[in-house]
């Protein structure tokens, strides 16, 4: 997370006193906006830097998704609470695997088969049936689902790792002075519109 300090935006009292003139609605939208605007450097590199792929891939939901899916996937959301604005940058939730894995790396860990239950039909006494899992009878386990790695069914696979690549709050800081003044410029522009109104 992310908090201005007050010594770092070039005349804040002033602006705040201004904000204040403004009243408490039209401060919080004044306030949300010029925040939204200035974190717009910060998006613009996390753009370019965000890992790109060659190929289309698959996400974790089965979805076939171009290269580049995760660069499109950044966005950012803006709220007003009690006085304090607040922007969240971060991607949606098909593309978590570029903050967690990609920026953090991942340990050596091992891929297990899959469990799956047996289904199994049950007939209602008013008519309909309905679909319960069960462990088999025979060996009174779940059933795995097939592994399939490099055409072979195995049972499990050791997965190497990766090491980390940080992109995202490397972006972030890259742009913090850049966004500080974008803050001022953008809070005096809006106030003064609205001032004049």
């Amino acid at each position: 997370m992310f908090i201005v300090p007050e010594s770092s935006v070039k005349g804040l009292r002033e602006l705040q006193n201004k904000l204040a003139t403004l009243g408490p609605k039209l401060a919080g939208r004044v306030l949300r906006q010029a925040t939204m605007n200035a974190t717009t450097p910060a998006m613009k590199t996390m753009r370019e830097a965000a890992p790109k792929g060659k190929q289309a891939h698959r996400t974790y939901k089965g979805n076939l998704v171009a290269p580049g899916f995760l660069s499109r996937s950044i966005k950012r959301k803006s709220s007003y609470k009690n006085g304090k604005a607040r922007v969240i940058i971060g991607v949606k939730k098909e593309a978590f695997y570029g903050v967690l894995f990609v920026e953090k790396g991942t340990k050596a860990h091992d891929i297990p088969k899959k469990e799956k239950w047996y289904q199994h039909r049950v007939p209602r006494r008013n008519g309909k049936s309905v679909t319960v899992r069960r462990k088999s009878r025979v060996t009174g386990a779940w059933r795995k689902k097939a592994l399939f790695f490099n055409g072979r069914v195995v049972n499990h696979v050791r997965h190497p790792g990766a090491r980390a690549k940080p992109w995202f709050v490397k972006s972030f800081v890259k742009n913090e002075k850049a966004m500080l003044t974008r803050l001022s410029e953008q809070l005096s522009k809006k106030i003064q519109r609205h001032l004049q109104q």
